[in-house]
Parts: C-alpha cells; sequence; structure tokens
C-alpha cells in the first residue's frame, strides 16, 4: 500500500511529477533546508507560538519533499508532524495545524511499508477538519487535497477512495480560488485520470490564460518548487492532450 500514500501525496500539493531533473533541484533543496532550520530553532525556543509550530511544519513538509526516506526524509517528517500537533494542541480551532499535519503524515507514509492506509485515513480526518476551519487556506488547499487524496486512494472497503468526492473538491478548489494554478493544473489532470477528456481540455480553454501567466504573477509569493512542480504537471498535461488529439 506504500505507493498509495506516495502518489496521493504528491499529488495533494503539487502534481504527480518529479523534481529530481530539475536544473534547480539542489539549488532549491538548499534554500528549503535553511528555511527549515530557522523555523526549528524558533520553535525549539520556550517562547514557541502556536503560528511558529505551524510555519515548521509548513517547511518541513517542503523539504521532505526534496528527501529520499534515506536520506533524513523520515526525520524531517516526523519534526514536522509532531510541530503540527503542537499547533493542534495550542490552539485546535487554528486551520494550518490540521491542514500541515495531513501534509506531513502523507510524507511519513512515503517512508512505510506497513500502516500507510491509517496514516491516509488520518490525513483524510486532518484535510477535512483544516477545510471546516478555513476552506481558502492555501488557495483552497484542504478541497485540493482531499480532491487528490480520494482520487489516488483505493476505494471502498479498502480505504477511502471515491471519483465522486475527488472530482467534487477539486471542483471545488478552484471555485474557491480559480485564480490559483494549482487548482487549475489538478483538476485538469483529475479529469485526464479519470478518462475524462472532454472535461479536461474545457477546462483547459477556461484557464488557459492562468497558466500561461503563472511564472510571472506568482513566482515571488511561493517556494520555487512549487513552480518547478507546475511547470511539470503543465507539461504532462500537454503532453497527454497531444497524444489523444
Amino acid at each position: 500500500m506504500k505507493f498509495v500514500v506516495l502518489w496521493v501525496l504528491v499529488g495533494c500539493f503539487y502534481g504527480i511529477v518529479s523534481l529530481a531533473n530539475s536544473p534547480d533541484a539542489e539549488s532549491i533543496k538548499m534554500a528549503s533546508e535553511k528555511l527549515y532550520d530557522a523555523a526549528l530553532i524558533r520553535f525549539q525556543s520556550e517562547a514557541f507560538s502556536a503560528e511558529d509550530a505551524w510555519k515548521l511544519a509548513r517547511v518541513a513538509f517542503d523539504f521532505a519533499e526534496h528527501l529520499d526516506p534515506s536520506d533524513r526524509k523520515e526525520s524531517v517528517a516526523r519534526q514536522g508532524i509532531a510541530a503540527a500537533r503542537a499547533c493542534v494542541q495550542q490552539s485546535s480551532q487554528m486551520a494550518e495545524g490540521h491542514y500541515y499535519l495531513a501534509l506531513n503524515l502523507g510524507q511519513l507514509a512515503r517512508c512505510r511499508r506497513l500502516g500507510a492506509l491509517k496514516l491516509v485515513r488520518e490525513m483524510e480526518k486532518a484535510f477535512l477538519k483544516a477545510r471546516e476551519l478555513n476552506a481558502s487556506l492555501d488557495f483552497a488547499g484542504p478541497d485540493r487535497c482531499l480532491g487528490r487524496l480520494y482520487l489516488q486512494a483505493p476505494g471502498w472497503p479498502v480505504s477511502v477512495g471515491s471519483s465522486r468526492k475527488a472530482m467534487e473538491h477539486l471542483t471545488e478548489a478552484m471555485l474557491i480560488h480559480p485564480e490559483y494554478p494549482g487548482n487549475v493544473l489538478q483538476l485538469v489532470h483529475a479529469c485526464q485520470e479519470l478518462n475524462r477528456s472532454g472535461e479536461a481540455s474545457r477546462y483547459f480553454r477556461m484557464t488557459h490564460q492562468i497558466t500561461q501567466q503563472m511564472n510571472q504573477n506568482w513566482a515571488d509569493r511561493l517556494p520555487p518548487i512549487v513552480l518547478v512542480k507546475w511547470r511539470a504537471l503543465l507539461k504532462d498535461i500537454q503532453t497527454t492532450m497531444s497524444e489523444e488529439s
């Protein structure tokens, strides 16, 4: 079941693509590690706040995305989980704690062969709670992540997978933040995975300007890894459309 969680996690935040072949990979990794180390220092101080905790959980997820299971991924993921839980303990109504808890649980699951299904269900619970508290968080991140989770996980009774729920949440994410390229790309890619090529083409045409301008509009607003992943996912979508035409 390990493969299920790997695909679920990568799809949740960035899209199902690899960073390894990017020419920017090493510099992005180094920058991500510096952010992680700085956030960890703040978190380890006696006066850390709930905000310090979820910010550490966020950068832990980003940094772990660069790491292999043999290269600190599990320890960084566990630190992210601990920070997110600390946030939830201090302020249970802060959506960020639940959201980044789910994402770091996914990173941990990628390091395990056993217990992955249990972690998937815990991820679902945390994403749903984050959505209840703040559906707009991370540009509709809870709905975007739930959509990928339901799309990639096995269906009932084995796990939580549901193509219907996947499309509902991915569509909702785009409705909440239609300007966010990640929501557009995830919805189009999901349509392709579900063999809904007509819907994929329609959504892609509707949002063409958003994807074409994502570099200039978002480069200074997000971690570099996000744009790298978006470009790769966009290329994958375009390749699939070319093969289908």
